[in-house]
């Protein structure tokens, strides 16, 4: 894996979708490390947890919630100590930020979906098949490589130094991109890929800087 060829690639990927990236962006020259199977699962499904509470898709189970307790940010505990119906109330409207979140997890543990780096919202497809057919047939999955993740997290990490610049006023992005929400999906995704790049690390002191 030489990071200088990546970094090459994924330059041209994002130039022929009409993005910018400043050209003193550095490249990561630390060795890579990936977070265990087990840690970037137990975070998906703490996400999904969130996620079903509060959209009413779902009741999680208690006894996997104890299970998942170091998992969850302090705001997602506070999301699932509400009442369903409040939770609902509360966070139905956004809380679909976290499939953002969760896609390039899933893709890490081998979910056949790549995500994509224009800023598009996940698809529904994307949804049913990822928290359908993906988990129940979990065991059968190979989880990706090291150098994999490496790939596309840079990808994404250029994508959102773009993004940052065109929510700054900069020309760095396509026509018919919205700066903050396109920007923020973008944002979403890159955080769960730097996250399992980065053992040790919280969730909330991922370092999302561009």
């Amino acid at each position: 894996m030489i990071l200088t060829e990546i970094r090459a690639k994924n330059l041209s990927l994002l130039s022929e979708k009409g993005f910018t990236v400043a050209p003193s962006l550095p490249v990561n020259d630390t060795p890579p490390l990936l977070r265990s199977t087990d840690e970037i699962l137990s975070r998906f499904l703490a996400m999904e947890a969130v996620f079903n509470w509060a959209s009413g898709r779902d009741r999680p189970d208690t006894a996997m919630i104890e299970q998942l307790a170091r998992w969850f940010t302090e705001d997602e505990r506070a999301i699932l100590h509400l009442e369903q119906k409040h939770a609902i109330e509360e966070f139905s409207y956004n809380i679909g930020w976290k499939l953002e979140n969760m896609w390039p997890l899933a893709w890490v543990l081998g979910f056949n979906m790549q995500p994509d780096f224009d800023g598009t919202i996940i698809p529904d497809a994307v949804i049913d098949a990822m928290l359908g057919d993906f988990m129940a047939r979990f065991s059968e999955t190979k989880p990706r490589s090291v150098d994999e993740v490496v790939e596309l997290e840079d990808l994404f990490y250029c994508a959102h130094n773009a993004a940052v610049s065109a929510r700054l006023g900069g020309k760095t992005a396509p026509d018919g991109f919205h700066a903050v929400m396109n920007g923020g999906v973008i944002q979403e995704r890159r955080h769960a890929l730097t996250w399992s790049l980065t053992p040790g690390c919280d969730w909330e002191d991922t370092d999302l800087n561009t």
